[in-house]
């Protein structure tokens, strides 16, 4: 059986793309197989009226106008015309014992990826799913409850990004919009990673930041997890401390706005681990004996902290792995299937999540530990306002301020490491995201600190190399946050001392 051109084409053919080809050219239909059982497949699917076999062969094919026609014949088939989307392409079939596709087009050629794109997800189903997913018109189905959720997240990030002109946000150049915009979508993805799929009875643990995912006071020197969950439902958690300077696990209550907070904390001080750090927790509102983590009331994630004071930054060293699980205590049987309610339930909770958390810190917002005054730190000290700011970490103690250096000046800081499990000092931007840490030195922890004789520390913030030990990068920014972590400390906290200096030519 042969097939007739009729204009310049190619064939699509068990996923590969056979040359174009002079019009009135001439192809054996055999080479077309693959693709013809999935046509044939998908005639069958639809149920295609059938008659019997034709007495002669006879090659259609259809005007370059009728776009969007595929023809289908088969030995066993009626010929039938199927609506598909094909901008500008023109499809050909053929008869006898297998029915054949052309495409052929001016504009464009589908490939061997995109082939196997839509044959890797599903195969024949998915190539058929492919040809059918575009025969409705938008405008005539249905409107369910995801078309509404979907629409809320798109009202959702407008809004939040017109906000961004808001005076509160303090985005006075392109490129403070443009990093607006980019904590926007780094909240966005891990609200679909961690949200989206969540299922309170089958939960699962995702990392919360990353070196290119960052947001709400993230750290080069930890490593974060999130699970969704439920008081209604009770978990085990196990895993392995994997050397861990410090390891917690916090229960936050909500998703987003009003009602989300912290709930219980449990850290490494108050569970017990074998010799070899293998742990296991039990998450519950009814107290258990052994490790327990109590879940009150509202309680919608776990977060998990892992801080760890290296020389090399944990963030930075790809290969440590962190072994570390959730499961709930009941067996909650199979995964539903994707359906209208459930789908939109979770982009109800992604919108939650965006819209609680990209946030900035501004005078009216601030807690006590926030310094008001560029280039000088409040005390650093215990207080609960911790308690109070959603993902904040409870042992921990904070401190913060803005810098603000012209191009030839340097920011002097003098202090003292505390007794504690943990300490560093970092950069980050208005919008909590840290610089980057990848390619630059814009944080220090204790073991990465040179320290004067007396044991003291002097850190320099500065637009480049100082010239001195303990140089953090502001990336040529004049403005950003300078943020301070020391975790249950054991001691006062010596006052942080800042000083302006000339930066050396």
């Amino acid at each position: 059986m042969l097939v007739t051109w009729r204009s310049p084409s190619c064939v699509i053919s068990g996923g590969n793309v056979l040359p174009m080809a002079r019009p009135g050219s001439k192809l054996s239909l055999s080479a077309l197989t693959n693709i013809s059982f999935v046509i044939a497949s998908l005639a069958n699917s639809m149920r295609l009226p059938r008659k019997t076999k034709p007495t002669t062969s006879k090659v259609t094919t259809v005007p370059k106008r009728a776009f969007s026609k595929v023809f289908i014949w088969g030995p066993e088939l009626s010929p039938e015309f199927i609506t598909v989307y094909s901008s500008g392409l023109e499809y050909t079939a053929g008869a006898g014992d297998n029915a054949g596709l052309l495409r052929t087009t001016a504009e464009r050629v589908m490939d061997r990826r995109d082939m196997l794109k839509g044959v890797a997800a599903t195969g024949v189903a998915g190539v058929a799913a492919a040809l059918l997913m575009p025969l409705v018109n938008a405008s005539e189905q249905p409107q369910g409850q995801a078309d509404q959720a979907f629409a809320e997240l798109l009202q959702a990030l407008k809004e939040i990004d017109s906000g961004f002109t808001d005076p509160k946000w303090q985005l006075r150049t392109s490129a403070d919009q443009a990093e607006a915009r980019r904590l926007l979508l780094h909240v966005l993805t891990h609200a679909i990673q961690t949200w989206f799929e969540a299922d309170a009875a089958r939960p699962f643990f995702v990392s919360f930041i990353n070196r290119h995912k960052k947001m709400l006071g993230d750290n080069p020197d930890a490593r974060y997890h999130q699970a969704v969950i439920s008081a209604d439902h009770s978990y085990r958690i196990y895993g392995n401390l994997a050397q861990a300077t410090y390891t917690s696990f916090t229960v936050e209550t909500g998703v987003g706005g009003e009602g989300q907070g912290l709930g219980a904390t449990l850290n490494d001080t108050e569970f017990e681990a074998d010799a070899d750090g293998n742990y296991e927790i039990i998450a519950s509102v009814n107290k258990v004996d052994g490790n327990w983590l109590p879940l009150a009331p509202g309680a919608a994630s776990i977060t998990t902290r892992h801080y760890y004071e290296r020389e090399l930054s944990i963030n930075n060293d790809q290969l440590h792995h962190i072994p570390i699980a959730i499961e709930a205590l009941h067996d909650a049987g199979v995964r539903p299937a994707p359906s209208d309610s459930n789908v939109a339930a979770g982009i109800r909770r992604v919108t939650a999540f965006v819209r609680g958390n990209v946030v900035n810190l501004d005078n009216s917002n601030s807690p006590e530990w926030v310094s008001r005054i560029p280039n000088q730190f409040v005390p650093p000290r215990k207080d609960n306002s911790n308690e109070e700011i959603a993902y904040a970490a409870k042992d921990n103690v904070y401190a913060m301020a803005p810098f603000l250096l012209r191009q030839d000046q340097a920011l002097v800081i003098r202090g003292r490491w505390p007794r504690c499990r943990f300490a560093s000092v970092l950069l980050h931007n208005q919008l909590l995201q840290t610089f980057d840490y990848e390619t630059r030195t814009i944080s220090l922890n204790r073991k990465q600190t040179q320290l004067e004789a007396d044991g003291s520390f002097t850190i320099v913030v500065a637009h480049r190399d100082p010239g001195m030990p303990n140089w953090l990068d502001t990336e040529g920014r004049q403005f950003g946050i300078i943020f301070w972590r020391f975790q249950l400390p054991e001691e006062a906290i010596e006052p942080l001392r800042t000083e302006i200096i000339p930066l050396p030519a």
